[in-house]
């Protein structure tokens, strides 16, 4: 066999970025392409744009704050206060890092925390019966 006859095709990726998909979950891109319609919309303007961007913030901030951390709290079992300060927590204290890894150390803590406190009570609890009377003269 020759060199040439062995050599395969390059194939050529026809992959788009995915900000070019219309189907991309990314806010930013989506907001992008919001805008560009408004942008393309005759007689918008850039009070339109204005409205899309303050609107796609509004969406952003409920979502962050309060949309978020309820669902994401009661699949962890956390309470949603506990949830955003332990990933402001893990942000300050490892960066992104410590962003992803807040939330099951504050899953884990607590669920020490819970089981240290039922045996706490478990042990009281025997403590109280086994407790032996006072004769009283």
């Amino acid at each position: 066999m020759t060199g040439s006859a062995s050599r395969r095709p390059r194939r050529v990726s026809t992959a788009r970025p995915a900000a070019w998909s219309a189907d991309s979950s990314s806010p930013r891109t989506s907001a992008a392409a919001a805008g560009l319609v408004v942008v393309l919309t005759p007689g918008q303007g850039l009070a339109g744009v204005g409205r899309v961007v303050a609107l796609f913030l509004a969406i952003k901030v409920l979502d962050d704050t309060i949309i978020q951390p309820f669902t994401i709290g009661r699949s962890v079992h956390l309470h949603p206060a506990l949830l955003l300060g332990s990933v402001v927590v893990g942000n300050h204290a490892l960066g992104v890092l410590g962003m992803i890894v807040a939330v099951p150390a504050a899953t884990v803590l607590q669920e020490t925390v819970r089981l240290l406190l039922e045996h706490r009570r478990v042990l009281a609890r025997r403590d109280l019966r086994h407790q032996p009377q006072r004769l009283v003269v």
